[in-house]
């Protein structure tokens, strides 16, 4: 609505939004990973919706909150595997994550096995490269 009309009140909404948003970033050794609200843990679906948010609102005179918090959360995905359940057996699957230490100390890592994890995700990045490609984002 902000890039249609252009008013005040729908700005003060974005921005209220990229600060709640903003405040699921963690910090630390879950660095750039988003937890969803209540989460101890990231999820890759979580990450990939912050990551397409913050794609989205790039642009010349955006919030200048927005490139650092996108480039930390994409050096937040990695390779790596996660065990699937198949039958009653559970086989390693590699794929891209989202790694965070749990508030038990161990770390878990969210991957790419459900399509819409992998979809969402795929969209996000689609994003991130037409900024690039625009010289919107570094």
């Amino acid at each position: 609505m902000l890039r249609g009309t252009g008013e005040a009140r729908y700005r003060l909404a974005l921005g209220a939004a990229l600060d709640l948003l903003l405040q699921c970033q963690q910090q630390g050794m879950n660095d750039g990973v988003f937890f969803d609200s209540g989460a101890d843990t990231g999820y890759l679906d979580c990450h990939a919706a912050a990551i397409l948010a913050l794609a989205r609102l790039v642009e010349p005179g955006c919030d200048a909150r927005i490139a650092p918090a996108l480039r930390r959360a994409l050096a937040a995905l990695r390779l790596g595997t996660v065990m699937v359940p198949v039958g009653e057996a559970s086989l390693p699957f590699d794929t891209i994550v989202v790694r965070s230490r749990q508030a038990n100390g161990e770390w878990a890592e969210d991957g790419a096995y459900w399509t819409y994890k992998a979809a969402l995700l795929l969209r996000a990045l689609r994003v991130v490269l037409l900024r690039r490609a625009a010289g919107q984002q570094d």
